[in-house]
């Protein structure tokens, strides 16, 4: 067996790495460690995202997998999360379940949730989202004139600060704080939501996800990719959004979605 492991770089996240990876070479896997865990363990075998891993797992919250989802578009295979971040949203486990999770992995006594990825095109680059894809204008305090279009009829057209196009997975993240609708991970959708439009009536959309998108502006603005890829796109120049065929397929020991939820409409963050 070949399983991967990510992690954010902490005295406490390296620690716990560590200790993930004595368990799992005692049971006889293969272990490969993302380049700068792998530098801060002095490790051999590091992880070039095109290996073929029965499982890739991280440690640390939300953050850490989005740092490193268009490496992961790639592989095909199973992610688990142990959650060390304040906000771990998509994580699965808590360090001190690790002996009893490994065990059910082995026994493969778990369930997939698959979620989709927005497919994004920036000229002749191609760029994965599993949350959201932020359109929004370069100086503060100014609007720009957004449109966006689906296959060939306007979504929106007019003013305003930005536009959020999220995922599904994305509707309890970025669009959950401007009163989004929280969608069930079973539901592929995408949310269209225009940052305070300037034009009353302006409405979130949300529509299927094998939708395409093609949003412009008549102003240089700046696209963000789950929190992490910014790129500076140029006015008129047009971006292309759509539902991608790639997957991130979770492993799941209990269909907890909505106690998620309720956990984390309680939490100070």
């Amino acid at each position: 067996m070949k399983i991967g492991i990510i992690s954010k770089i902490t005295s406490e996240a390296v620690t716990l790495a560590q200790e993930l990876i004595n368990k799992l070479i005692d049971k006889g896997v293969e272990i490969y460690l993302e380049e700068e865990l792998a530098k801060e363990l002095n490790y051999s075998k590091v992880l070039n995202f095109k290996d073929n891993l029965d499982y890739l797992i991280w440690i640390g919250g939300d953050g850490t997998l989005l740092k490193f989802i268009n490496n992961i578009a790639n592989l095909e295979t199973k992610i688990l999360g142990i959650k060390l971040g304040k906000v771990a949203f998509l994580c699965e486990i808590y360090p001190n379940q690790i002996d009893t999770v490994l065990n059910n992995l082995f026994k493969e006594k778990f369930k997939i949730e698959s979620k989709g990825l927005l497919e994004v095109v920036v000229g002749n680059n191609k760029y994965y989202a599993l949350n959201e894809v932020l359109f929004c204008v370069k100086e503060l305090g100014k609007t720009s004139y957004f449109k966006v279009l689906k296959e060939n009829a306007y979504l929106f057209d007019g003013k305003c600060d930005g536009v959020i196009i999220a995922t599904s997975t994305g509707s309890t993240a970025y669009i959950a704080s401007r009163n989004g609708p929280i969608i069930d991970p079973s539901l592929d959708l995408i949310i269209i939501d225009p940052l305070n439009p300037l034009r009353w009536g302006s409405r979130k959309i949300i529509i299927p996800f094998n939708s395409s998108l093609k949003i412009y502006s008549n102003e240089n603005f700046l696209t963000v990719i789950d929190g992490n890829i910014k790129i500076y796109i140029n006015k008129e120049e047009e971006i292309k959004v759509q539902g991608s065929s790639k997957r991130i397929n979770f492993v799941r020991f209990s269909e907890n979605f909505f106690e998620r939820i309720k956990i984390r409409s309680l939490l100070d963050v």
